[in-house]
């Protein structure tokens, strides 16, 4: 999904990859991120749905700490809330 949004080999993505340093995803990334979430796995989550759930609720956290981990670690929580994880 990750490198589908930012057309990167996913061989150069890992759980620790930062979604904003590393890979510079602006908000429109995210935006296509939240559309692969609900196509993928019929996760409806709005951004800032998100982040909250990441705990990253000032820019500079979610600038440190948005990454493809804590991501993965949102939708399986998500899932496991709805009997589906």
């Amino acid at each position: 999904m990750v490198s589908r949004v930012h057309r990167i080999d996913v061989d150069r993505i890992g759980p620790g990859t930062n979604l904003i340093a590393e890979l510079g995803a602006e908000s429109i990334d995210l935006l296509e991120l939240r559309f692969f979430l609900e196509k993928e796995f019929k996760v409806r989550m709005t951004v800032p749905e998100i982040l909250k759930a990441a705990d990253l609720l000032t820019a500079e956290a979610v600038a440190r700490g948005l990454t493809v981990g804590v991501l993965a670690s949102v939708i399986q929580e998500r899932l496991a809330s709805e009997g589906r994880g």
